[in-house]
């Protein structure tokens, strides 16, 4: 079955994912809708500009986006031995939960930041061993503003960084510094602009205070697919974790404090969902590369094959039917 299939991290099974995700995005390529880019950030806002009279492109361009973070989720599992084997099910459990919604499909703010914010990781985990990694560090912190500039509540990640320099490296004061440096320098070019063109109010109220939403949400809105694929998803994460605390691979030491790092993004992405201008599931984009990472060590981990391959059947199921009776 697929699961099976993804574990065994033959070539074959690296060409299917991206069949996958077309699958699942096939539903928005023959009605594509142009993304909204009201009150955005100026990144995420020139490029719905640039693009707004082609909402094909956009579609393409986003589904695109989630192929190659779900390659990138993947190529950091087996560069840094993060799971107990190589194997493709963090791709594929990317583009499952990035596709989970009709919420997801489109060009959004967070697909984008997530894709910086991979790179963020990427380079915090590549200083490991190194005896000076100011260029990882400053790179990692300049990544996660990138991202906030497509996506403010992003910048809530970069604590991320120094828990990396924690865990994972000894403590050198300056690299702190250099980091933070780094997460500021995207606002040094990015005000000088607006002030340049007299639009500082407008960056600042327009922009990042007034997107910040107390909007009330209530789940008695919801058809009953999302209310179950959502405990669905609930239900798994605790599974995954409850798994990963009780048998934490023991490949490398560094392989266990990226997972304790990941923990904390779980966390950190949480409060980012807080700070979300309209409270709904596409605001959990940040969680898909820890959960991806999670679900595919239980999958990995579970004892009996058929059990892997009917939670993941389960997960596919709840989504089509998602599908069918959401109309938002």
């Amino acid at each position: 079955m697929l699961v099976g299939f993804f574990k065994r991290n033959s070539t074959s099974s690296v060409l299917v994912v991206p069949g996958v995700a077309l699958s699942l995005w096939a539903i928005v390529f023959a009605h594509p809708i142009a993304a909204l880019n009201k009150n955005t950030m100026p990144l995420f806002d020139w490029l719905c500009r640039a693009t707004q009279s082609y909402p094909l492109l956009q579609v393409v361009l986003a589904c695109f986006i989630v192929i190659a973070e779900a390659f990138l989720v993947n190529h950091i599992c087996d560069k840094y031995n993060i799971l107990s084997k190589k194997t493709n099910l963090p791709a594929l459990l990317y583009v499952v939960f990035m596709s989970c919604s009709k919420l997801f499909l489109g060009m959004h703010p967070l697909l984008l930041a997530n894709l910086f914010i991979l790179l963020s990781i990427d380079r915090i985990f590549s200083s490991y061993h190194k005896e000076e990694a100011f260029a990882h560090v400053f790179d990692a912190g300049f990544y996660i503003g990138i991202a906030s500039l497509f996506y403010f509540p992003a910048a809530i990640l970069f604590p991320m960084v120094w828990v990396g320099l924690i865990v994972i490296r000894t403590f050198v004061w300056r690299e702190w510094i250099i980091s933070f440096l780094g997460l500021l320098l995207p606002y040094l070019f990015i005000t000088t602009y607006y002030f340049w063109y007299d639009k500082l109010d407008l960056f600042l109220v327009d922009k990042i205070f007034y997107p910040s939403s107390d909007a009330k949400y209530s789940i008695e809105t919801e058809p009953f697919s999302f209310i179950a694929l959502a405990v669905f998803l609930v239900a798994f994460l605790l599974l995954s974790f409850f798994k990963l605390t009780r048998g934490l691979p023991v490949n490398t030491i560094l392989s266990r404090n990226i997972l304790v790092l990941f923990s904390w993004m779980m966390a950190l992405s949480f409060l980012a969902f807080l700070m979300a201008p309209v409270l709904n599931l596409r605001y959990f984009s940040f969680m898909a590369i820890p959960y991806s990472i999670y679900a595919s060590h239980y999958l990995l981990s579970a004892k009996r094959a058929w059990w892997s391959e009917l939670v993941f059947s389960a997960f596919v199921l709840l989504i089509i039917l998602n599908y069918i009776f959401y109309n938002s």
